[in-house]
């Protein structure tokens, strides 16, 4: 489980790594001054934690000891929130107001931009169990929009959320 928030002055955050007992794994600290983290992403077996940061356009990594591994900034990431892990270890990345979502490598090199000039604006990600199909959420939109991975196709629109059942790991 990962606790983040940011301290009192909101320059500074602070997350804390618990395991399924309580007990904290990790401290992390990140000056986070003219920034807003959004989404974290833990990669487990490689052990490293992923943030993506909304005002300044970039993801970071971290080691679960706390140091900063990467940052990883594009022009073709802006408003960076939603994140996702797939099987293989990539990261994705929805880029908001760049109505996109970029695949990087676990160690932070741009793959491909799988999804552009998309009609509404991204926000949240997920992968299913199988890793085939991705959900992706939209500012002000009603409906969930179901991806199907291999060819970043949309495969359908959910219009009721309520009825989906998303099987994660």
């Amino acid at each position: 489980m990962i606790v983040s928030g940011p301290c009192g002055d909101d320059k500074t955050y602070y997350w804390s790594l618990i395991s399924t007992e309580g007990n904290e794994i990790s401290f992390y600290e990140f000056d986070g001054e003219g920034s807003d983290q959004t989404f974290v992403a833990l990669n487990k077996l490689k052990k490293l934690l992923y943030m993506s940061v909304y005002l300044d356009n970039s993801l970071h990594c971290f080691g679960l000891n706390g140091r900063k591994c990467f940052t990883f900034e594009h022009p073709n990431l802006i408003q960076s929130q939603g994140l996702a892990l797939d099987s293989d270890d990539n990261v994705y990345v929805v880029g908001t107001q760049s109505k996109n979502i970029l695949q990087l490598s676990a160690d932070g090199s741009l793959i491909q931009i799988i999804v552009k000039d998309m009609e509404k604006k991204p926000n949240g990600i997920c992968f299913n169990q199988n890793g085939d199909k991705f959900l992706l959420t939209n500012i002000k939109c009603p409906h969930l929009s179901v991806y199907a991975l291999k060819d970043c196709q949309l495969s359908y629109h959910v219009m009721d959320p309520k009825v989906i059942t998303l099987e994660v790991d």
